[in-house]
């Protein structure tokens, strides 16, 4: 006999956003000119850069997810969002994980099959719900990587095993 176990969106919200909250206490005690810091992410980014590529997916993945946002249509507009400090480019995750969150409450099963669909990508609502924090993962433990590399460590243990939200 075999049993079927899963985790509930809200349960990997909360692990999420226990990590997040982690990695935002840990960033703001941190100078500002850190965020000029090469990481090596992608193209020689910043940190300012590839914090503001992770917060800009969750904001188009939660507009798109609420129907506020075209999944067709140029997200130009994300992309202008102001980025230069903490307290903006926190603001963009604030508001996109909190969309994330408002969708996945009130998900209906009829919503996670919708599709949605953006040039060769077609996926249901649920792989994009998923998507985004998979996204999330892996490019706060680049970031990691790279910070800790450039001599700025991060002071708590990323792995989930350590995440009190989930048991």
């Amino acid at each position: 006999m075999s049993a079927k176990f899963a985790f509930t969106f809200a349960e990997m919200l909360a692990a999420q956003e226990y990590e997040l909250g982690k990695w935002e206490q840990w960033l703001r005690q941190q100078p500002e000119p850190l965020l000029d810091q090469r990481v090596d992410f992608a193209k020689g980014e910043t940190l300012r850069d590839a914090l503001f590529h992770i917060f800009v997916v969750e904001q188009l993945y939660g507009a798109c997810l609420h129907g506020l946002l075209d999944p067709n249509a140029s997200p130009k507009s994300l992309f202008e969002l102001p980025h230069q400090s903490w307290d903006e480019l926190f603001a963009i995750h604030h508001y996109g994980f909190g969309l994330l969150k408002d969708w996945a409450a009130q998900a209906t099963a009829a919503d996670l099959k919708k599709t949605f669909s953006r040039g060769e990508i077609r996926a249901s609502y649920r792989k994009c719900f998923l998507q985004v924090l998979e996204h999330n993962t892996r490019h706060l433990a680049q970031l990691a990587v790279a910070l800790r590399q450039a001599g700025h460590a991060t002071d708590w243990p990323h792995d989930l095993i350590f995440n009190p939200t989930l048991e």
